[in-house]
């Protein structure tokens, strides 16, 4: 792997996670930058997963959340009613097709 150009970053984290990174890194011999890099790149990559498998778009969602909104339901209802409304569509087409 090339080496990454690396730059300074300053930031301010909960005592709670600072002693845990300090703990983590006196339990893995690894520095605490090496850690929170590597819990940056976890991170980055969960998150790049969860964009890949959404199913929705961020327009979709929100039309959703309008939706949603105006019904007085949660955003939950709306896709159930909408899944159930394709179901039956589903349903009858197949069941007319065997028919015909």
């Amino acid at each position: 792997m090339p080496a990454r150009k690396m730059k300074p970053a300053s930031f301010r984290m909960p005592q709670q996670q600072l002693d845990w990174l300090d703990l983590e890194s006196q339990r893995t011999g690894l520095p605490q930058v090496e850690i929170v890099r590597r819990a940056i790149d976890d991170y980055r990559d969960i998150q790049a997963e969860k964009e890949r498998r959404q199913y929705l778009t961020p327009e979709q969602l929100q039309n959703i959340r309008e939706v949603a909104r105006l019904k007085g339901v949660s955003a939950v209802q709306v896709v159930r009613s909408a899944i159930d409304r394709e179901v039956r569509f589903v349903t009858k087409l197949t069941r007319n097709k065997k028919e015909g």
